[in-house]
């Protein structure tokens, strides 16, 4: 079975991209993921029907019947094989929602091992965090998992799956995903995550992420946090000042811990890093930047090397944008929630 027909189907991978993806994407691991399930000898096995859906989302002509022809075409499909699609769409159906996931997962950690040290930022894996959503149709069962937003008028939108996905930032590799119903759940689903990272670690995110219970959470499993600050007031001539607009200041715990905690304690207070800078970019607005990280050792970690981090974690919503786009997601066809990501 040959990975090049993969390569072939995506107009976006560059060279250098497609030894990456072969060096990562080993047909062994496939293999034993999904062609470990139980099944009776077929054209459509596990392994060669997730060749042909992964070649089908990469090819501008996403139609089965394409998938079909051009399987065949390259050997990946036996010509005693129909060239009618009824099959193949059936073994599309009988793939499980979980081996696609540890098959998604294990690539993004594959890809993310290939890195390497002198690539990532000051050798340490970076990660950037955020959330997006889904439309899909509206069914009673897609309503009942993933109800419309709130602020529509019943009976009038549709049913909506919000995502939060975790990113390599060095290679641009999806690590893994969480995706669940409700608007305001994205933190839930970031939690959902927090099993993936690694003492060393650097998570970056928008002002969502910089609540004190998450940022202590992750400082504790030896996980350092870049975020930009949210409604807090930030006074730079107060605490060890490292420079112009940059501080080392300390937060307390709030009075009143967010219910998800349960009884779990928080430290009484915090040291954290603050600065602010400015990000001017030719033919776009100025804007004011301001960020709390605990990268809190100054000479190790410059001003302009944390806004320069925190520039390229920008990149993850147009990184989000192109694969919904390049895949065809960003509205689902599904019309049963058995079918949807979990």
């Amino acid at each position: 079975m040959d990975m090049s027909f993969i390569v072939r189907q995506s107009c976006e991978l560059k060279a250098v991209g497609a030894e990456v993806f072969r060096a990562a994407c080993s047909i062994e691991w496939i293999r034993e993921i999904l062609g470990g399930l139980k099944q009776r000898r077929r054209f459509y096995d596990a392994t060669t029907t997730w060749l042909m859906f992964l070649g089908q989302t990469l090819s501008p002509d996403r139609s089965c019947r394409n998938a079909v022809a051009q399987a065949r075409a390259c050997g990946l499909l036996s010509a005693r094989a129909s060239v009618h699609t009824g099959a193949y769409c059936q073994a599309r159906e009988r793939l499980p929602e979980e081996a696609l996931h540890s098959v998604a997962a294990k690539l993004g950690a594959e890809l993310m091992n290939a890195e390497r040290a002198e690539d990532r930022w000051h050798c340490r894996r970076a990660m950037a965090v955020d959330g997006s959503s889904v439309s899909l149709p509206d069914t009673p069962a897609n309503q009942a998992k993933y109800p419309q937003p709130s602020a529509q008028a019943a009976g009038c939108g549709f049913p909506v799956m919000y995502v939060c996905a975790l990113m390599s930032l060095t290679s641009g590799a999806l690590l893994d995903f969480a995706t669940g119903g409700g608007a305001g759940n994205e933190l839930a689903l970031w939690r959902q995550l927090w099993p993936l990272l690694r003492p060393g670690d650097i998570i970056l995110g928008d002002s969502l992420y910089s609540g004190y219970a998450d940022v202590v959470l992750l400082k504790a499993r030896g996980v350092d946090v870049v975020t930009r600050l949210k409604r807090r007031k930030t006074d730079f001539r107060k605490g060890r000042i490292f420079g112009v607009l940059d501080h080392l200041t300390v937060w307390h715990c709030p009075k009143q811990p967010p219910a998800w905690l349960g009884k779990q304690l928080l430290p009484a207070e915090l040291s954290v890093r603050e600065l602010r800078f400015r990000v001017e970019v030719p033919g776009f607005r100025t804007e004011t930047v301001t960020l709390v990280t605990t990268l809190t050792d100054a000479e190790a970690y410059s001003k302009e090397d944390l806004a320069g981090l925190f520039f390229q974690r920008w990149q993850v919503e147009l990184r989000l944008r192109d694969i919904k786009i390049t895949l065809g997601m960003d509205q689902l066809r599904t019309t049963s929630r058995a079918t949807t990501l979990n």
